[in-house]
């Protein structure tokens, strides 16, 4: 925790699951879950210049994550925390947690406000009832479109979503991961449902 502190304000990229993201962050950081594509979405969302930490839960997935950025060009991985925030925990400092729901909770909340990360002609081929479409690459500087208050945040399965959600952390916003999948959504269910505005 202090070495990170010296490292001043990079971006703090975590590649734990949604759901071990949802029950402790830090603050500012962005899930993006491992996989062969975590590059691709850090590059969507930080850019070339930004220095990263890469938050895991062992060392080998901080330096598999460091080779794929590298690949893409991002050579600026200044550090690792490989334990899952194991130490941070005991050392009593602060995390923040946030809320895993699925569509049948969507639903039955009836949120104000939806946002979907998917491509606009993902969202084009079917949506829910008033959600706003912000494509996860464009969501940092369109955040201005999001209305204020708690924002429930979906894309086909959860992916693209959870990385939004530490985006709209970021600028002060309170999200709710729908993580579930929008194929699986019943059809009579979705034209029948109106959840936002």
């Amino acid at each position: 925790p202090m070495q990170l502190a010296a490292l001043g304000t990079p971006a703090l990229i975590d590649v734990r699951t949604a759901e071990e993201f949802a029950d402790g962050h830090l603050v500012g950081s962005i899930n993006v879950p491992f996989s062969n594509e975590v590059a691709t979405y850090v590059g969507w969302i930080e850019s070339i210049e930004t220095p990263m930490v890469v938050i895991a839960d062992d060392v080998e997935k901080c330096r598999d994550v460091t080779v794929q950025l590298g690949r893409i060009g991002y050579d600026n991985v200044v550090g690792f925390i490989p334990d899952g925030l194991a130490a941070w925990r005991q050392a009593g400092l602060p995390l923040v947690s946030s809320r895993v729901a699925t569509f049948s909770d969507l639903f039955e909340a009836s949120p104000s406000t939806v946002l979907d990360v998917r491509d606009p002609v993902e969202f084009e081929d079917g949506a829910l009832p008033g959600a706003l479409n912000i494509h996860l690459g464009s969501l940092d500087e369109r955040m201005a479109e999001v209305p204020e208050g708690e924002v429930w945040v979906h894309c086909a399965s959860g992916y693209r979503a959870s990385a939004a959600i530490g985006l709209l952390e970021r600028a002060g916003r309170r999200a709710v991961l729908v993580k579930d999948d929008f194929g699986g959504v019943d059809r009579t269910k979705l034209a029948e449902s109106v959840p936002v505005r």
